[in-house]
Protein backbone atom coordinates (compact mmCIF):
# COMPACT_ATOMS: atom_id res chain seq x y z
CA UNK A 1 0.00 0.00 0.00
CA UNK A 2 1.31 3.65 -0.97
CA UNK A 3 0.48 3.92 2.85
CA UNK A 4 3.17 1.85 4.09
CA UNK A 5 5.65 2.23 1.24
CA UNK A 6 5.01 5.31 -1.02
CA UNK A 7 7.50 3.79 -3.80
CA UNK A 8 8.19 6.84 -7.18
CA UNK A 9 5.95 6.23 -9.88
CA UNK A 10 7.38 3.95 -12.30
CA UNK A 11 8.49 1.46 -9.93
CA UNK A 12 9.18 -2.13 -11.22
CA UNK A 13 8.88 -4.95 -8.74
CA UNK A 14 9.48 -7.98 -10.47
CA UNK A 15 8.35 -11.64 -8.45
CA UNK A 16 9.39 -14.80 -9.76
CA UNK A 17 8.07 -17.93 -8.13
CA UNK A 18 10.54 -20.94 -8.16
CA UNK A 19 7.66 -22.63 -5.90
CA UNK A 20 6.47 -26.31 -6.52
CA UNK A 21 3.00 -24.53 -6.37
CA UNK A 22 1.40 -21.54 -7.08
CA UNK A 23 1.71 -18.47 -4.82
CA UNK A 24 -0.66 -14.98 -4.30
CA UNK A 25 0.36 -12.07 -5.04
CA UNK A 26 -1.88 -9.62 -2.67
CA UNK A 27 -2.84 -6.31 -2.56
CA UNK A 28 -4.59 -3.91 -0.09
CA UNK A 29 -5.43 -0.42 -0.26
CA UNK A 30 -3.68 -0.01 -3.68
CA UNK A 31 -5.63 -1.34 -7.13
CA UNK A 32 -3.56 -4.15 -9.08
CA UNK A 33 -4.39 -4.00 -12.64
CA UNK A 34 -3.95 -7.38 -14.74
CA UNK A 35 -2.63 -5.79 -17.70
CA UNK A 36 -4.63 -6.35 -21.33
CA UNK A 37 -8.23 -6.88 -18.58
CA UNK A 38 -10.26 -4.68 -16.42
CA UNK A 39 -9.53 -7.42 -13.44
CA UNK A 40 -8.28 -6.37 -10.00
CA UNK A 41 -7.16 -7.66 -6.86
CA UNK A 42 -4.81 -10.40 -5.40
CA UNK A 43 -3.31 -12.40 -8.52
CA UNK A 44 -1.98 -15.64 -8.69
CA UNK A 45 1.46 -17.02 -9.88
CA UNK A 46 1.95 -20.32 -11.24
CA UNK A 47 4.89 -22.81 -10.32
CA UNK A 48 8.10 -21.16 -12.34
CA UNK A 49 6.01 -18.22 -13.38
CA UNK A 50 7.67 -14.71 -13.44
CA UNK A 51 5.53 -11.16 -13.43
CA UNK A 52 6.49 -7.68 -13.43
CA UNK A 53 4.45 -5.21 -11.44
CA UNK A 54 4.29 -1.11 -12.49
CA UNK A 55 3.28 1.56 -10.34
CA UNK A 56 1.35 3.67 -12.39
CA UNK A 57 -0.55 6.00 -10.10
CA UNK A 58 0.07 7.07 -6.74
CA UNK A 59 -2.13 4.11 -5.85
CA UNK A 60 -2.36 2.15 -9.27
CA UNK A 61 -0.37 -0.79 -10.21
CA UNK A 62 -0.42 -2.65 -13.27
CA UNK A 63 0.88 -6.68 -13.67
CA UNK A 64 1.69 -8.90 -16.45
CA UNK A 65 3.46 -11.81 -16.67
CA UNK A 66 4.45 -15.39 -17.60
CA UNK A 67 2.23 -18.09 -15.65
CA UNK A 68 0.02 -14.59 -14.27
CA UNK A 69 -3.73 -15.44 -13.30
Amino acid sequence: ANASVAFPLGTCVTFINDDSSAVSIAITTDTLTMAGTALTGTRSLAQNGIATAVKITSTKWLISGVGLS
